[in-house]
């Protein structure tokens, strides 16, 4: 038992003991430079079993072990009788499977989260990097914040409603201001993030929040989609964004106006109707860096 124990302790150090790069600044949770591989997804055979299957086992996910065994305790979790936060995962296991196939081959990275919840503890311990939170409810931030101390929480402000859609998307056409090439400082779209979140170069970026239902005078996620957008162009090396609840019109729009078509990596999407309420709907984009004045390839021609 002794013999189990150090092998495990060693493992826990060398995963908290990443190396750094000699111009990498370890009190802003950076790691160093690594290739951004455009062609990390999922295998198409698995995409099609996924899309036909109301349901994967576990054991076939094509991810490692270490977080098919985080997966597991999660899934576990939450079928405990009596548990006031169980079964809030809103992400389907093969929804989750793209995120978590990316952290494996990425390894240790800066993970920036739009929305906290049940899960939030689940896509810490998948990746031994940086994963902070961004979330709009305060009473919700207060509670995390008790329940899980150890999770980095930053509360945001989305001023851009609902009834903004889709007017918003003319008047971003009419603010030289929210070109990327502008930095988007003062773009009505760009969220006012702290300047210690806007100096990391953010690897991967997962879009699940705000809520976007509701009334006409509720957030959606035209901001969150737009600053995603800005901050992935801002990593030299690239980086790769995912977009849930595609299926809504707001979060489809928003990803074709400033994620692209081109930048497109593979999807999970088929309608709740035909799969006894198992919708899909997951986009993973690979957001290469720039500096054109124009997000989408189509629109940079029609520039010209």
């Amino acid at each position: 038992m002794l013999f189990c124990s150090a092998i495990v302790l060693s493992f826990y150090n060398f995963q908290i003991r990443q190396p750094r790069s000699e111009n990498t600044n370890s009190t802003l949770g950076l790691f160093p430079a690594r290739t951004r591989i455009k062609s990390i997804k999922l295998d198409d055979s698995f995409i099609e079993i996924a899309m036909s299957a109301k349901y994967i086992p576990l054991e076939k996910l094509p991810v490692s072990a270490m977080r098919k065994a985080i997966l597991h305790l999660t899934e576990n979790y939450k079928r405990e009788e009596h548990c006031i936060t169980c079964n809030k995962v809103q992400q389907k296991l093969s929804e989750r499977t793209i995120t978590v196939n990316i952290l494996d081959e990425m390894g240790p990275c800066n993970f920036l989260i739009f929305g906290l919840g049940f899960d939030s503890i689940m896509w810490t311990a998948l990746n031994p990097g940086r994963t902070v939170f961004l979330e709009d409810n305060k009473q919700w931030v207060e509670k995390m914040s008790k329940t899980a101390p150890f999770l980095e929480i930053y509360t945001v402000d989305y001023l851009v409603r609902s009834k903004d859609f889709p007017q918003s998307l003319e008047r971003f056409k009419k603010q030289n201001s929210c070109s990327p090439s502008s930095s988007a400082p003062g773009c009505f779209l760009m969220l006012n993030l702290p300047q210690n979140l806007l100096d990391i170069s953010w690897d991967v970026i997962m879009v699940d929040a705000p809520n976007g239902g509701g009334g006409e005078d509720t957030p959606s996620r035209q901001m969150s989609i737009f600053t995603s957008a800005i901050l992935a162009r801002r990593n030299n090396e690239g980086a790769h964004v995912l977009v849930h609840d595609v299926h809504r019109e707001v979060e489809r729009v928003f990803s074709d106006e400033f994620l692209c078509a081109e930048n497109l990596v593979e999807a999970l999407e088929r309608s709740a109707r035909l799969f006894s309420g198992s919708r899909f709907a997951i986009r993973h984009y690979y957001i290469p860096s720039s500096e054109s004045r124009e997000f989408c390839r189509d629109n940079r021609l029609k520039s010209h």
